[in-house]
């Protein structure tokens, strides 16, 4: 996917993140990984639990911990193919693994790509919900069919 003032070249999709190098470098790392992927279901899975925590929190620091310490779990969990399908749960585990690289060092949780680590939580909400909403987007237009 090219960006080229907020557009995406390749497939005509509206970019939120212009003029913000962090983001979008973060937002093109997550369009790479997403782009050869129908489902966007790891995306909501994240969201959701990002969602739940942030509304059950009030200190920024103990959110941050507990959604990277609940992303971690997760990602080491076996019952999460009883929710999804199988290629979904390859998907979260691949994105949590191999993109975010969620990691825990003995004392705390954290981001191991160093590009999504220099985000607020905040910026790492907006780039999630960003590349959902441009991947669903895509996905409806693949689906369209031309009249």
């Amino acid at each position: 996917m090219k960006f080229y003032r907020g557009i995406c070249k390749k497939h005509g999709l509206g970019v939120f993140v212009m003029g913000e190098k962090r983001l979008q470098n973060c937002q093109r790392i997550l369009w790479d990984f997403f782009e050869d992927k129908e489902s966007t279901k790891s995306l909501e899975i994240i969201l959701d639990i990002y969602y739940d925590i942030i509304y059950s929190e009030v200190d920024q620091e103990s959110t941050q911990e507990k959604l990277f310490k609940v992303l971690h779990n997760l990602k080491e969990s076996n019952s999460l193919n009883s929710i999804l399908k199988e290629k979904d749960v390859e998907n979260l585990k691949l994105l949590l693994n191999d993109v975010l690289k969620i990691r825990y060092n003995e004392k705390e949780y954290y981001l191991g790509n160093q590009a999504f680590a220099q985000l607020t939580l905040d910026e790492l909400h907006r780039v999630l919900l960003e590349i959902k909403y441009l991947k669903d987007k895509q996905n409806i237009k693949n689906k369209e069919l031309p009249i």
